[in-house]
C-alpha cells in the first residue's frame, strides 16, 4: 500500500464485511512503513478493526440464555478491549491453579484449600480501584486485581476443582460465596480471602440502611457479574480521560442488556 489510490481502495474493502479479511495484509503490510504518520495511523485502524471484531462476537455471546451465558468467555472478551487475551493461556493457567486446589484438598478442606492456594501460595493481592487494567487476564499475570476481579478467578478456579462457589453483588463490594452443609462462607478476595458467615453480613447491611440485606447476598448471574464490570470499566475509563474506551464499555454494556 504505497499510493493515495491503494489507500482508497483498501478503504472500500474494508466496508465490506465480506472482503475485509482480503485488505488485512495490506494494512500489516503498512503498519511496518517506513513513514512515522502511516504507521502510526494503520496501527490505530487495525486496533480499531480487532475491537470491532471482539464486539461482534460479544454481540453474539450476549444473546445466549443466563443459563449458557459463560463468565470465562465473556471476561476475556471484556479483556480484548484494551489488550488481546489469549484464551488458551488463561485457561491453562486457572487448570493448573485448580489442580493445586485438588492436590492440597487432601489435606485440608476444600474451602481451606482454595483459599490457601489462591491466597498464600500464587499471592493473589487486592489492587488499585483506579487503574484502567483491571481484567482477567491483567489480573492474573500481575495476581492483583479489583474485587469483582479477584472473586471472579475464585470462582472459576473453585468451579475447576468441584466447589459450589459463586460471585455476590453486594453492595460496594463484590464476594464470593461457597456453599457448606453448615451454611454459607463469604470470602472477601480482595482482602486476602477474609471469611464472613451469612449472619454477620446481613447485619453489617441491615446496620447501614440496606433494605433486606440477605437478598443481596444471594449468588447473581453472570450477566449481572459482567454488567457490574462493564460499569467499573465506564467509570475507570472515564476518570482517566479514555472516552474511547468509556464509550466502549457503555455500549458493550447495552448490548449485554438489563442486570439481572
Amino acid at each position: 500500500m504505497r499510493t493515495e489510490g491503494e489507500f482508497r481502495a483498501l478503504l472500500v474493502l474494508l466496508a465490506d464485511e465480506d472482503e475485509r479479511d482480503a485488505a488485512l495484509p495490506y494494512l500489516f503490510e503498512a503498519a511496518r512503513s517506513s513513514d512515522p504518520g502511516l504507521r502510526g495511523r494503520v496501527r490505530l485502524l487495525l486496533e480499531e478493526l480487532r475491537v470491532a471484531a471482539l464486539e461482534a462476537e460479544w454481540r453474539q455471546h450476549v444473546a445466549r440464555p443466563d443459563d449458557d451465558l459463560d463468565l470465562e468467555r465473556g471476561c476475556l472478551l471484556l479483556s480484548g478491549m484494551v489488550r488481546e487475551a489469549d484464551a488458551a493461556r488463561v485457561g491453562s493457567f486457572l487448570d493448573a491453579i485448580s489442580g493445586m486446589v485438588r492436590a492440597h484438598m487432601v489435606h485440608v478442606s476444600p474451602l481451606q484449600a482454595l483459599s490457601e492456594v489462591v491466597f498464600d501460595k500464587m499471592r493473589f493481592r487486592g489492587g488499585d480501584y483506579a487503574d484502567p487494567d483491571n481484567y482477567l487476564a491483567p489480573a492474573l499475570d500481575r495476581r492483583t486485581g479489583i474485587p469483582i476481579v479477584l472473586a471472579t478467578i475464585f470462582v472459576l478456579v473453585g468451579r475447576r476443582a468441584g466447589l459450589p462457589v459463586s460471585g455476590v453483588a453486594a453492595p460496594s463490594h463484590y464476594l464470593a460465596r461457597v456453599e457448606r452443609s453448615e451454611g454459607q462462607i463469604f470470602v472477601d478476595c480482595y482482602n486476602r480471602g477474609r471469611t464472613y458467615r451469612q449472619e454477620t453480613l446481613a447485619a453489617w447491611l441491615e446496620g447501614r440502611g440496606v433494605a433486606r440485606p440477605r437478598q443481596y447476598l444471594a449468588p447473581c448471574t453472570h450477566r449481572f457479574t459482567l454488567h457490574r464490570m462493564l460499569n467499573n470499566c465506564e467509570r475507570v475509563h472515564g476518570e482517566t480521560g479514555n472516552a474511547r474506551l468509556a464509550v466502549a464499555a457503555r455500549r458493550w454494556r447495552d448490548l449485554l442488556g438489563a442486570e439481572r
